[in-house]
């Protein structure tokens, strides 16, 4: 194996004519409580016998490794996923992705990458690419579609057809602040199994692609329940990220219809505290980017809005539980995620 600079290469040679390599680069840690995708430590390792183990296994994606002593350290293989979620201990960490794995002339590719030699990207969760991607379930994934400059990472759901996530709030993870600028709600912030919104110039990119539908899931302490809007699109920089919805249908365990029943936010602007498109001042009011509707209620669904405690809500507060208003009353919401589905 060779390290250079950012980039580790390993080559294992066979006997015969046959060879199998991996190819691997130094990519990112992030602050996680969580720790998604694992599949197993390893201890008393090398970064060199760290990079040999991921190698080995085509369902190795990345790797962390960290240093417990001068000669070995603590190896852990991940499934999926660019960069590594890390809770600082003292210990010097470094994260790699596997980016091709070849043996003679078949290639293991990165999740959402296909080809013989991974040379495409699927443009999102729902294309077909012939991969039996359904055995996988809920993993991270990278696309690209139409006018992306590069292919970007998001949280797939396989099954079911395929859903793109566009926003996950996941509360038992580390705390991520929704009450962002317009510039940061464009470009999108968190990591994808985490607190996550995926960015809007990626979301009017992804609508582009196909027709789609929306799917929202919501899970509580006690219940947990899914909308969709089968018919959902999203505008681009010129029209201010505007949502179109419509169709309001429901599968199992119902959520209601708290984004176009009342304060009805189809064709509504995107908003944010510092480009609010809103006229009553609702992003501030709310706390959160969202699309609000052009009255004063602004939104009756708003799953941006800051979390807070029973006690903590008055009537005058001005703040938005995160919510499904119609069924689901006063209970505070532990998880969602919104999802793009091809009609």
């Amino acid at each position: 194996m060779v390290v250079l600079g950012a980039l580790v290469v390993l080559l294992i040679v066979r006997t015969g004519t046959g060879f199998k390599f991996s190819n691997f680069r130094e990519t990112e840690l992030f602050e996680e409580i969580l720790d998604f995708g694992h599949q197993k430590t390893i201890d008393g390792e090398t970064l060199m016998s760290c990079a040999r183990e991921c190698g080995s296994e085509s369902e190795c994606r990345r790797f962390k490794f960290c240093e417990t002593d001068a000669t070995s350290g603590q190896c852990k293989l991940y499934e999926d996923g660019k960069d590594c979620p890390n809770v600082y201990s003292g210990q010097v960490c470094s994260c790699f992705q596997k980016k091709l794995q070849c043996e003679d002339e078949v290639c293991t590719c990165p999740i959402g990458y296909y080809g013989n030699r991974c040379e495409y990207v699927m443009k999102h969760c729902s294309e077909d690419t012939g991969q039996n991607l359904e055995s996988l379930a809920r993993k991270i994934s990278f696309i690209q579609p139409d006018g992306a400059e590069e292919p970007f990472e998001v949280f797939c759901e396989f099954r079911y057809g395929g859903l793109t996530t566009i926003q996950n709030r996941d509360l038992t993870a580390s705390p991520v602040d929704f009450n962002r600028s317009m510039a940061e709600y464009i470009r999108g912030f968190g990591h994808p199994r985490y607190n996550f919104w995926l960015g809007l110039n990626k979301l009017s990119l992804i609508s582009g692609v196909a027709l789609m539908k929306c799917n929202i899931y919501l899970e509580y302490p006690s219940s947990s329940c899914q909308t969709f809007y089968d018919s959902c699109s999203f505008g681009g920089e010129s029209d201010d990220y505007k949502i179109t919805l419509s169709d309001f249908s429901t599968y199992g365990p119902n959520c209601g219809d708290s984004l176009i029943a009342v304060s009805n936010i189809n064709n509504a602007p995107f908003s944010t505290y510092d480009s609010d498109f809103s006229n009553h001042n609702c992003a501030s009011k709310m706390a959160a980017g969202w699309w609000y509707a052009p009255t004063s209620n602004c939104t009756k669904g708003n799953l941006n809005a800051p979390l807070v405690s029973q006690a903590d809500v008055t009537a005058d507060s001005g703040v938005v539980r995160m919510k499904w208003v119609e069924t689901l009353g006063d209970q505070l919401l532990q998880y969602s995620l919104i999802r793009l589905k091809q009609k």
